[in-house]
């Protein structure tokens, strides 16, 4: 994945609460699968969001 497109992600997720370091890693490990990536992408970028975080998982909602 191009790297602007990883950090529009972890952008997201941060904005959503989720820690910097986790933000990055959540955002690797999805743009290991395309699919997955493409899907993740279009449903942060154009889908309102819930987030509900522990300290060691990351539930989100995408409506």
């Amino acid at each position: 994945m191009p790297d602007i497109e990883l950090k529009e992600v972890e952008d997201i997720f941060i904005e959503m609460s989720v820690e910097i370091s986790l933000s990055k890693q959540v955002a690797l490990q999805v743009s290991k699968d395309k699919d997955r990536w493409v899907d993740v992408m279009m449903k942060l970028q154009l889908s309102p969001y819930i987030i509900f975080k522990d300290s060691k998982t990351v539930f989100f909602y995408v409506s």
